[in-house]
């Protein structure tokens, strides 16, 4: 299967700098997605989604048009000592 325009959600983190930067070399259209915009990479098809509001789902069918693939790279990262189990497999797993 030829990949020709595909979903990246985590577009502004560490492996989804890596996959933006393979997604160009390789002539791959896509749509980035999530909480911040992802600065590093200038003019992008890019939109915010918190992966936390999962009510927002269906909303995002016009934005997102008709894709290929979803790379999935976004995730909930716990800053602090206290961590929410729930929370973590809520965002990281059942968003998903």
């Amino acid at each position: 299967m030829v990949l020709k325009r595909v979903l990246l959600t985590g577009a502004s983190g560490m492996l989804g700098f890596h996959f933006i930067r393979e997604f160009k070399k390789n002539n791959i259209e896509f749509v980035g997605s999530s909480r911040k915009f992802p600065k590093f990479l200038g003019n992008i098809d890019w939109f915010a989604w918190d992966l936390k509001n999962s009510e927002k789902i269906n909303s995002l069918k016009s934005k997102i048009g008709t894709i290929d693939a979803i790379f999935h790279a976004g995730s909930y990262v716990p800053n602090s000592k206290i961590i929410n189990k729930s929370k973590i497999i809520d965002t990281n797993v059942r968003s998903a």
